[in-house]
């Protein structure tokens, strides 16, 4: 109503949840999803910005993405199929100490599958009162201090 208002409502393109009650099957959700992208470029959307946070599905399930590499990769795939660019983020030290290597080399692995325009490579914070604060403090992830990166031998190949 405020868009409609001020004269801009069809100057402002707002994406909406799948219609769920007309899918019926995965393909048909394909096809809509698919749709809906052509939709929405032909309206000039020209980028969309996501967060892998991470492409390893052991970290992202730890994080409570509700998501996998592969479904976010895949995603991120028809994106770019229908002529939009893709901004994709990924958080450093995600992994922590348990799981740097697999957090760094999946996530490597994904952002390659994925092909996008831009890359943000975002450090990570920890917000007192969440899952992940309560990951860090209960040592199952620590972070990485700077020093401590070159002992982790991440310079060697796997």
């Amino acid at each position: 109503q405020i868009l409609e208002r001020n004269g801009l409502r069809d100057k402002v393109n707002i994406a909406t949840k799948l219609p769920h009650y007309l899918i019926r099957s995965r393909d048909a959700m394909e096809k809509c999803f698919q749709e809906e992208l052509k939709r929405l470029r032909e309206r000039n959307l020209t980028m969309v910005y996501m967060g892998l946070e991470s492409g390893c599905d052991e970290v992202l399930k730890r994080m409570r993405k509700g998501h996998t590499a592969a479904d976010i990769v895949a995603a991120g795939q028809k994106i770019n199929a229908a002529g939009i660019d893709l901004s994709v983020t990924a958080i450093s030290g995600l992994g922590g100490v348990e799981l740097w290597r697999e957090h760094a080399m999946d996530t490597a692995a994904a952002l390659s599958a994925m092909k996008p325009a831009y890359i943000g490579l975002l450090t990570l914070m920890v917000e007192p009162g969440t899952p992940l604060y309560d990951w860090v403090e209960a040592a199952a992830a620590c972070r990485i201090a700077p020093e401590n990166l070159l002992a982790l031998d991440c310079l060697q190949a796997p």
